[in-house]
């Protein structure tokens, strides 16, 4: 309600501060041709009429467009007196500029100050719906957690008794859960929907939970770990993608450039949520949990499938980072500046393979 207030006020303003320039333009070209200043008081009346009225909404908004109203008030207060100047039959030129000059100073400091207050506001907004998002998945997490830790005791036992099947069909259902939550942040978050890299990460998600599902639903806990181990790396890696990342931990030593508001970063100056750092951030985890999996695997007897599909998760990861770096370059310069050095032969940077793994199998 307050932005589109403040939308309108500042609209208003650039309309007021073409009228007042194009008043002053009109002074100034009868001061040259050494012309009387016959007629000039019914354009700034009418400025100033348009002025009372952005007054009115400005003062009718109230609260923190206080002080944008006391500057229109000023600014009006300068057109009066430039009327009245304009009123005497030997109006002062000079006098009348100067009210006029006055007016448009304050105009303009008006609307700067609104501009500032909007995206104060903006960035507060941001910043409510960054933690909002981010408690959304720490909830889930906390649920996958859950549900793997209770998968985890049922893949230890030998055999399975009738109650123990009815519990690995209740964390069938707890999984399922899981999964349309997350399926549902996408479906509900237009800032989710339209990162490619955001999109990429639950479409990998959605994919290991329904695995597990369908595992869980077998009476195949064993099976069904992996898949959940790699649903809650998944989610963690998200959360760790929508932190504020401190300079030294910015992925390829980018500077945060002016490409969007995402929680806590400030100055970026418009409503984006997810804003290419973010992004980067994520492609970064996502190539080094792809890495970390395939040093798991190849270390162990088996994953022969699991591997093949890892290499198809690669592919289509650097085809998803190739989408990403063009539509950086797409955005100008200043978006480039957050772009991760390119391979030999274009794309997205390939996975860093650590030295020492984690150790375990991780899954498909």
């Amino acid at each position: 309600m307050l932005r589109r207030a403040l939308k309108s006020i500042l609209e208003s303003l650039d309309g007021l501060i073409k009228q007042q320039e194009h008043e002053l333009a009109a002074l100034d070209a009868r001061v040259v041709q050494k012309q009387d200043l016959d007629g000039l008081d019914g354009g700034m009346i009418r400025l100033n009429q348009n002025t009372l009225g952005v007054l009115d909404l400005a003062q009718g908004t109230g609260g923190e467009v206080g002080p944008v109203a006391k500057l229109i008030e000023r600014a009006s207060d300068s057109q009066v007196a430039a009327i009245t100047e304009l009123r005497f039959p030997m109006a002062d030129a000079k006098s009348v500029r100067g009210h006029e000059s006055r007016s448009l100073d304050l105009l303009k400091q008006a609307r700067d100050k609104a501009k500032d207050l909007d995206e104060r506001i903006a960035q507060r907004q941001r910043e409510e719906k960054m933690r909002e998002l981010r408690k959304a998945y720490t909830q889930i997490l906390e649920a996958q957690v859950a549900v793997r830790e209770e998968t985890q005791l049922l893949a230890a036992l030998d055999k399975f008794t009738r109650r123990d099947r009815q519990i690995a069909r209740g964390l069938a259902e707890r999984q399922t859960l899981i999964r349309d939550d997350l399926a549902a942040l996408v479906r509900e978050s237009e800032d989710l929907a339209e990162s490619k890299l955001f999109e990429y990460a639950h479409t990998r998600l959605d994919a290991r939970a329904s695995s597990a599902i369908e595992e869980l639903d077998q009476v195949e806990p064993k099976q069904a770990m992996p898949d959940q181990v790699a649903v809650e790396r998944g989610i963690r890696n998200i959360l760790e993608a929508l932190k504020d990342q401190k300079p030294d931990e910015r992925p390829f030593s980018a500077p945060e450039g002016g490409g969007g508001g995402g929680g806590g970063q400030g100055g970026q100056g418009n409503d984006q949520l997810i804003p290419p750092l973010k992004e980067l951030v994520l492609l970064r985890l996502i190539q080094t949990d792809i890495a970390e999996r395939t040093v798991e695997l190849n270390g162990g007897e088996s994953g022969g499938d699991t591997l093949k599909q890892l290499a198809e998760d690669q592919r289509s990861l650097m085809e998803v980072g190739r989408e990403f770096l063009e539509s950086l370059k797409d955005q100008g310069p200043a978006q480039q500046q957050n772009a991760p050095p390119e391979e030999e032969g274009g794309g997205a940077p390939g996975p860093e393979v650590p030295n020492q793994p984690d150790g375990g199998q991780d899954g498909k």
